[in-house]
């Protein structure tokens, strides 16, 4: 799947774009890359998917990373359909506006799990990480984010404007071409009629 704004606004959250970032947490659990999976999550896929890859060959590979979080997402999407969630979009929780990328980023943090209880709770059950960031956090963070696509960049305007505003080079007189001077012959002034005056 192509980057979207979505990949991108949760890679500089999770990791601040470091593809090869390692998190150890206090109780010893790992996250790695640069959307920083957990090790249950790297198991759910290989399981699903039956691929098989080192911690190592995970961290040097950013297209295999991309390809886990096609899975991951799709995984969430079909478990929030299978479940009804879908009927909450539109709505607000717990001051989050619930949407797909809203759904896909708090079970990210909190878990497919986490995620539908605090859709079904009403934002009451609201659990945070190790770094305490909640699962409406996340919520508010993404809601509303592309999940289909990557809004272009916008070009950078020169220090000055738009516009060349510096000074121009100064045109050379072109040379005129030799036999256009003087071609044609002198006017004929015609004598006065009646021998009146041209006056």
């Amino acid at each position: 799947m192509a980057d979207t704004d979505f990949r991108e606004k949760m890679r500089f959250s999770e990791s601040s774009g470091d593809p090869t970032k390692l998190t150890i947490l206090e109780d010893g659990r790992k996250m790695f890359g640069a959307y920083q999976f957990s090790e249950p999550r790297l198991k759910d896929y290989r399981e699903d998917t039956g691929e098989d890859f080192t911690e190592d060959d995970f961290l040097s590979d950013m297209s295999l990373q991309d390809k886990v979080m096609d899975w991951h997402e799709r995984d969430v999407i079909d478990y929030a359909m299978d479940r009804g969630l879908d009927q909450y979009i539109g709505k607000d929780i717990a001051g989050v506006p619930v949407d797909m990328p809203a759904m896909i980023a708090m079970a990210h943090i909190g878990g497919r799990k986490g995620m539908r209880e605090f859709i079904q709770s009403n934002g009451k059950s609201d659990a945070s990480d190790q770094f305490k960031t909640r699962i409406s956090d996340y919520g508010k963070k993404f809601s509303g984010v592309d999940p289909y696509s990557l809004t272009p960049m916008r070009p950078q305007a020169r220090p000055q404007g738009l516009l060349d505003m510096s000074p121009r080079p100064k045109m050379r007189p072109q040379p005129q071409p030799q036999g256009l001077l003087n071609v044609m012959p002198p006017v004929q002034r015609m004598p006065p009629r009646n021998g009146g005056s041209l006056i």
